[in-house]
């Protein structure tokens, strides 16, 4: 009589493991494909960028001889995102803000407006850079890896020069472009905590203008959530409007907080 209890209780067991085995295969299929979807982020970023460039609407104005404009440090937050080993997105947002007070030595026309030696110029230049990338042949496995990477690049300038010597007010003049982008990217030193890794990319197109992005850092990980990273940086913008444009190179050091939520 008990054999037979134990030979019932035995089949209900097999038959209860059998019948569940389906729902852990879903549950353990399930798990591992929300492991391989975009995992999102936050970036922290301060760059401290040196400012060069040329404008023209008009007369061709240099921002730092004509209109003397500063070098400003720019700190940006932005969101991140990455996908499996398949591939892997980047965003990023920067805005940068430039302004000065000069006497201007010469005489120039911008915008249709008239500045003339000796007047007094009020100064603003505000650029935004936003940029989206894809290294198709990005992998997270290995020491190294090295990838295509293709995406699109917007820049867009604000100019805004007000001569205070006059009553004439402000004129003001935008700029703006929209940009495919290619290049490669090279990484190293990953199956250690510190990552060496050297990018560039960009494009130019001779009615539209051209960017270019170069970076070369490290990026040091402190857990599977938080990363440092820090190197050298160089973009080239410029936006062309007709005859018209506005160009700027931005290069200096960064340091870079991300973490992956």
């Amino acid at each position: 009589m008990k054999k037979n209890i134990y030979k019932i209780i035995g089949f209900i067991l097999t038959v209860s493991i059998i019948a569940t085995l389906p729902a852990i295969t879903a549950l353990a299929e399930e798990k591992a494909a929300k492991e391989k979807k975009v995992k999102w982020g936050i970036a922290v970023s301060a760059w401290f960028p040196s400012v060069q460039g040329k404008a023209s609407a008009g007369n061709e104005i240099d921002y730092k001889d004509t209109l003397g404009l500063d070098n400003k440090n720019g700190v940006s937050v932005f969101p991140t995102y990455g996908a499996d080993s398949k591939g892997k997105w980047d965003a990023g947002y920067e805005t940068f803000s430039f302004e000065s007070d000069k006497q201007v030595n010469d005489s120039f026309q911008f915008n249709k407006g008239r500045f003339d030696s000796g007047n007094q110029i009020h100064s603003e230049l505000d650029i935004e850079y936003v940029r989206l990338k894809y290294m198709p042949s990005y992998k997270e496995a290995g020491n190294s890896n090295f990838s295509m990477v293709c995406g699109l690049g917007y820049s867009k300038f604000d100019i805004s020069l007000r001569n205070k010597s006059t009553a004439n007010g402000t004129v003001e003049k935008s700029f703006h472009s929209l940009l495919p982008t290619i290049g490669a990217r090279f990484e190293t030193g990953r199956s250690s905590p510190t990552v060496y890794y050297a990018e560039l990319n960009g494009m130019s197109l001779k009615h539209k203008g051209y960017i270019s992005d170069m970076e070369a850092g490290f990026a040091h990980s402190f857990s599977s959530k938080a990363v440092f990273r820090g190197g050298y940086r160089s973009v080239h913008l410029k936006a062309v409007q007709k005859d018209d444009f506005a160009k700027a190179t931005l290069q200096g050091p960064f340091a870079e907080m991300r973490y992956k939520f």
